[in-house]
C-alpha cells in the first residue's frame, strides 16, 4: 500500500509494453535504447543470454531487465517494479514477459 501523498511513477505513466505483448527491435542496441527511456534515474539495465531457446528458430534468447519503478513501503522498505523482456537476435522479436 502507498503511503499517504506518495505517487508511483506507474500512475504518471504507462510501462511502453504490455505483459506479453511481442514487437520488432531491429537489434538488441536499439532495443536497449528504447528501454532506456523508461528505467528508474541511476539504474542500470541489465541483461544476458538465456539458456532457453526461441521456439520458432530455435536460437538462444537475451533476458532484458529494466527497472521501472519504486516506491517506499514504510521508512525502510521499497517495493521494486521491473519490467522483463527477452529478445532474440536471429529473428528480431522481443516480447515484455513481466
Amino acid at each position: 500500500m502507498l503511503q499517504h501523498g506518495t505517487r508511483s511513477k506507474i500512475a504518471e505513466r504507462a510501462a511502453p509494453h504490455l505483459p506479453f505483448e511481442e514487437f520488432k527491435a531491429e537489434s538488441l542496441e536499439a532495443l536497449l535504447r528504447l528501454l532506456e527511456k523508461y528505467k528508474v534515474a541511476s539504474s542500470k539495465i541489465q541483461f544476458s543470454e538465456s539458456e532457453s531457446a526461441h521456439s520458432f528458430c530455435q536460437k538462444q534468447l537475451i533476458h532484458i531487465l529494466v527497472p521501472f519503478d519504486h516506491y517506499p513501503v514504510n521508512k525502510h522498505v521499497y517495493r521494486e517494479v521491473e519490467l522483463l523482456y527477452q529478445y532474440c537476435p536471429s529473428c528480431r522479436l522481443a516480447v515484455r514477459v513481466l
